[in-house]
Order: structure tokens, then sequence, then C-alpha cells
């Protein structure tokens, strides 16, 4: 009768430690799987950017149409930055996998995220240096002037990223770094630019004359890196923290206009220009809700 005791309790203490294994194994997360995912945070981006400016006119008689001179002027101003932060939704999906049995684990994902962030400098002065040579004689006067920009908008709107990651589980969580290759849109509106000289010096005088305005809508690339955190609720769903930093390239945007502009008996007819080079860093906390599959 003992040993049937003594068997009975062996069989019972075995099947009390076996089954809560096999409950974890089951609700185990997987070695691969493909996720999806959405979520938000804190994002913002630190927008560098600076304008340069330009201006070719030829300047005629208002009366008798005959040309009196050549003009051209043109500089930029330095670099000015703007910070903006504001709340960044996100979605995502991807795929992850093991290295065989190991805890290690490589990975990639394809991102969207929405900033919608604008910069707005107001009343912005570009500097002008130039000349004009009076015709037919030829004579050359050198001249200063400026233009004049009411509002120059920047909006870091959309972000596209191609991430690979890699990383380390430890049971129903894991930690892993990310990068790779990101676009990002962004809207620039130029409105109330005018170009002024003085001729002759201390007297202003409008040379474009009625207000330009100008916009683009561009993509911007960049890379993005993220460092970050998952852990799993159950077999299929998990929660991901990270950390991401987007750094972009310089972006190169050109913008004319065609002026015809008649002052003091004379009118002015060319093509002003205009050139905004921008480049920022993007900065976000997320926290994001995934499916398994």
């Amino acid at each position: 009768m003992n040993n049937i005791h003594l068997s009975a309790l062996v069989a019972f203490s075995l099947s009390t430690l076996t089954t809560p294994l096999m409950a974890d194994d089951e609700n185990a997360p997987a070695k691969s799987a493909f996720f999806v995912g959405i979520g938000g945070g804190y994002g913002n981006a630190d927008l560098t950017q600076s304008t340069w400016a330009k201006g070719d006119s030829n300047v005629y008689d208002a009366t008798t149409g005959s040309l009196v001179s050549i003009g051209t002027a043109q500089d930029g101003t330095g670099n000015w930055s703007n910070n903006q932060s504001t709340f960044a939704p996100i979605g995502q999906v991807g795929y992850f996998q093991h290295f065989g049995d190991s805890d290690w684990l490589w990975g990639s994902k394809f991102l969207y995220r929405y900033f919608g962030t604008t910069s707005n400098q107001k009343n912005v002065v570009v500097p002008q240096v130039g000349y004009h040579v009076a015709v037919p004689d030829g004579a050359v006067t050198p001249f200063t002037g400026f233009e004049t920009i009411d509002s120059l908008k920047t909006s870091v709107n959309s972000q596209l990223g191609l991430l690979a990651f890699f990383g380390k589980s430890f049971g129903n969580s894991r930690i892993y770094f990310g990068a790779g290759p990101a676009a990002y849109q962004i809207q620039t509106n130029i409105n109330g630019n005018v170009g002024y000289a003085y001729i002759p010096p201390p007297t202003i005088i409008s040379i474009t004359g009625t207000p330009a305005n100008y916009s683009s809508t561009e993509w911007v690339m960049g890379g993005a890196f993220e460092l970050g955190g998952s852990y799993y609720i159950n077999k299929s769903w998990f929660v991901d923290v990270n950390y991401s930093l987007g750094v972009t390239a310089q972006k190169t945007t050109n913008y004319s206009g065609a002026f015809t502009n008649t002052v003091s008996g004379e009118t002015s007819v060319g093509t002003n220009y205009l050139q905004t080079k921008q480049s920022f860093i993007t900065n976000e906390v997320t926290v994001s809700i995934n499916k398994a599959f």
C-alpha cells in the first residue's frame, strides 16, 4: 500500500509541475510573426532653414518704351531654427523572426507617422546687393536693397520609414534597436514677397510691385533610428514603447515669378527668384498596441 500511495503522490506532483509549463508554452509569443499596430506619442520637429533671393530686371521709359538700364541683385539670409512639438499618431506593419532557437531576433517594419507641425517665420528680410547698367552708355552703378516676405510657413507633415531591427527576447518581452531610410513630407508657403532697392539712396523704391506668393509640397529624404521594447499581453497582442530619432538631408527648393512694375515714369520688367534650404531633426516617444499573426 505504501508503494501505491508513493506512486500516486509522485504522479500528482509531476502533473502539477508540468501543467503550468504547458500552459505557458501555449501562450508564449511566437518565434516569428507578422504584426500590425497603431499608436501615438509626443513628437517634435526642429527645423533649420535659410532663404536666398535674386531679381533680374530691364528698366524701360514708361512713356517712350525705350530701354533705360539692366539691373540685377541677389543675396541671402543666415540660418534660423524653429522647434515645434505635437501629438504624432503612428501606424506600422512588420515581421520578426528569432535566429534558430536563440533569444536573439531580427525583423523589419514599415511605418507611417503624422507630425502636422508648422513653423511660421514672419517679416523675413532678405538683403540684396547688385548693380544696374545704363543703356546705351554702359555706366555701371552699384546699389543695395532687400526683399521682404510677410510669412514663410513650413509644415512637417508625414513620415514614411522602412526600418530593419535587431533585438533580444526575455520571456514575454524584448528590446530592440532599428534603423533605416525615411522620407518626410514638407509643405512650404511663402506669402507677400516684394523686392525693394535704394535708388538713389536713401530713397526706397519697389522693384517687383505686387506681392508674390509661392508654395510647394515635397518629400525630403533622411534616416530614422529607434530604440525600444515590447511586452506581450498574451500570445498575439503586445505593447511597444520606443524612442525614435529622424535626421534629414538638406532640401533646396527654387521658386520664380515674373513681374512688371511702373514707378516714377520707369517700368521694371523682370523675374524674381527665391530659394529655400531646409533640414530638420525629429524626436518622438511612441506607444503602440500591436497584434502578431
